[in-house]
């Protein structure tokens, strides 16, 4: 009966090996002599005492199990290859990718995301039967990196050049490389020379254009992989036309895309600029989506020449476009600037506005326009003058129009308009204007008395009778 039970035990223990070994674990069960008269025996995935597992695929897990029969919370230590006990999870393990687990009949050695150099060698379990007999069982770990396609799969050449077709690869162990037609036909040929791990095509021409085969072996851990390579012709980059944005009619505030079409094979990359006279300053590629440029929020800072340019490795391609970003006609003040207003002092009347197109701005009184003069191009009293300025902080380019006095008078105190206007829009602001004088009664008695004493006599001439 006792016979028949540990054949049960044995049988039960062996289901539950294979199940680990078709989930990718590697398991490693110890079965110390739960049966009187009965040896235990070493289940290793595999039948060897050496394991070899590749650590480039997807969730890699390495777990080692050790067990003594199925007695809850076992005595077991994993041990290193130098001896070292393997801490639990919980004790901070110099390695922090190799942990010990604790189940309920087993104790497990797990390797998370493992590394070659860090994790491959011995490790040993260790533990003692209800005899007290220590007993152990060690095994190899090879973790190695398997085989990885470094080169890209679609690959591109010259009409007219050598082309080079390559199949490099990465892994830790030391790896044969051939190249095939798509058929398996070895290239072979004069046109055909075969390096380590690419081939050199000569003359490139559209009959090469095609899929090729790569094979790459590790005979040391008898691992192989095939790839399919297609080899295409370079097309370097080429607008299509001019480069175009939108909207048509860009305004502050809104956002602008910039686009140029290329063609090219294989893809370009875009790189824009921004045109500031004999200097160009680069744009964050982070704006930049196939061949768009994605401007947010538009400023008047914003105006200006933009250039795209297109690279892909077979050659270049730029452009250039100018940009109007259109602002709406503001008149931001109008306003007397005077440090005196006292009659004989010079007077100044300022307008700024904002606005594209540029506006047209003038200054008037009632219905005469004081039309745009500079200083040095009149003799007259009043003038006008007309300066284009830039708000860094703001991004604003204004119109500054300023309506000069050079020596007030008391005749100049009015009412003075602003009025800008362009394409779009026509706007104006009213600003009055006073003189501070002082009256100048003696001159103004003499004057009175000479017109009076004029009149007095015409009239006595003219009704004089002798």
């Amino acid at each position: 009966m006792t016979r028949l039970l540990c054949m049960d035990a044995a049988r039960f223990i062996g289901l539950a090996l294979q199940s680990a070994a078709m989930s990718g674990f590697v398991a490693v069960m110890f079965m110390f002599p739960l049966c009187a008269g009965q040896s235990w025996e070493v289940e290793i995935h595999s039948k060897n005492e050496k394991y070899t597992f590749d650590v480039t695929q997807d969730n890699a897990v390495v777990s080692l199990q050790c067990s003594l029969g199925n007695t809850s919370s076992p005595s077991l230590e994993w041990y290193d290859g130098q001896g070292k006990i393997i801490s639990d999870i919980h004790s901070g393990d110099s390695i922090p990718r190799r942990i010990v687990i604790r189940r309920r009949n087993f104790v497990e050695l797990r390797f998370l995301a493992p590394e070659t150099e860090l994790n491959s060698g011995n490790y040993t379990c260790r533990g003692s039967g209800a005899d007290g007999v220590v007993k152990e069982k060690t095994i190899q770990i090879i973790l190695y990196k398997g085989i990885q396609l470094t080169s890209p799969t679609r690959q591109f050449a010259m009409y007219g050049q050598d082309a080079r077709l390559n199949c490099s690869s990465s892994a830790s162990f030391p790896r044969e490389t051939n190249l095939f037609f798509s058929n398996w036909t070895a290239l072979a040929g004069a046109r055909y020379r075969k390096e380590y791990d690419y081939v050199i095509i000569a003359n490139f021409s559209r009959a090469d254009e095609g899929m090729y085969r790569c094979s790459i072996r590790l005979h040391e851990i008898k691992d192989s992989k095939e790839y399919e390579l297609h080899l295409l012709a370079a097309v370097p980059p080429k607008f299509n036309g001019s480069m175009t944005f939108w909207p048509p009619e860009p305004k502050v505030g809104q956002n602008l895309k910039i686009m140029c079409d290329i063609s090219a094979k294989p893809d370009p990359v875009y790189q824009f600029y921004k045109v500031e006279g004999n200097n160009t300053r680069i744009i964050q590629s982070n704006d930049v989506t196939n061949g768009t440029l994605l401007l947010k929020n538009l400023t008047q800072a914003d105006d200006g020449e933009y250039m795209c340019v297109a690279t892909n490795g077979w050659g270049s391609a730029s452009q250039t476009i100018s940009i109007d970003v259109l602002s709406p006609l503001t008149i931001r003040y109008a306003r007397v600037d005077l440090n005196n207003k006292l009659e004989g002092s010079e007077g100044r009347l300022k307008c700024n506005v904002t606005g594209d197109p540029e506006p047209v701005v003038s200054w008037k009184r009632g219905n005469y326009y004081f039309h745009n003069q500079s200083k040095s191009e009149i003799s007259g009293r009043i003038y006008t003058n007309t300066e284009r300025v830039t708000d860094k902080n703001k991004g604003l380019k204004s119109v500054v129009h300023t309506l000069i006095f050079r020596s007030l008078e008391a005749s100049d105190m009015s009412t003075y308009t602003c009025e800008a206007s362009n394409m779009f829009a026509r706007v104006n602001s009213t600003v009055p204007l006073v003189v501070q004088f002082k009256p100048n009664f003696s001159k103004q008695m003499t004057t009175r008395f000479i017109l009076e004493t004029h009149q007095c006599y015409s009239n006595m001439h003219s009704h004089w009778k002798p």
